[in-house]
């Protein structure tokens, strides 16, 4: 869903397949870092400015002994065919593999089977926002489990702003939904 956009402002355009060519060619020069790899989840959306602004949702791995891996939003700018990294924002972060009760992340694009039957049950009820999951970006084993979920969110009312939210759904936990708007970013 897109938003009204104004001079600055983040557009919501959440994209998961058919990535511009452009888009993907920026991330993989930039992200060529050291002491981490990143895989490309979903494009978020873009802000112009001096040039365009890209937000790029991302599994972050960092290159340490537990192989740490977290959720981060990666902010590109395309300026007349250049490319430049803007910033890498963390919006998840992991555990080590070791840890009882960590989050462990691993990015799926659509979300799995699993994911979206808990989503289904706790959103059985739910009303007042139209919600979109486009990916799983973690889980969690609590009581029973928790599934961490990239969506769109979209209050139901004339005009309203789409977000990306970080649903935590478990239909066996009180509340069974909760939600982290991750993007645009607060001004």
């Amino acid at each position: 869903m897109e938003n009204e956009n104004y001079a600055g402002a983040w557009t919501v355009n959440v994209i998961t397949d058919n990535i511009p060519q452009e888009i993907q060619e920026a991330f993989a020069k930039v992200m060529n870092l050291h002491g981490a790899s990143y895989k490309f989840l979903a494009y978020l959306g873009s802000q112009v400015v001096n040039g365009i602004n890209h937000a790029i949702l991302a599994e972050q791995t960092i290159l340490d002994k537990d192989g740490t891996k977290n959720i981060v939003i990666v902010v590109l700018n395309i300026r007349q065919g250049e490319f430049s990294l803007v910033g890498i924002h963390s919006v998840l972060h992991g555990s080590p593999s070791t840890y009882q009760g960590g989050i462990e992340v691993k990015g799926l694009v659509p979300p799995s089977t699993a994911a979206m039957a808990e989503f289904k049950i706790a959103t059985e009820h739910f009303v007042g926002s139209d919600i979109k999951p486009f990916a799983q970006l973690a889980t969690q084993v609590v009581k029973g489990i928790n599934y961490f979920l990239a969506a769109e969110v979209t209050p139901v009312y004339p005009k309203a702003k789409t977000t990306v939210d970080i649903i935590t759904v478990n239909s066996m936990c009180t509340p069974k939904l909760t939600f982290r708007t991750i993007f645009p970013f607060e001004s």
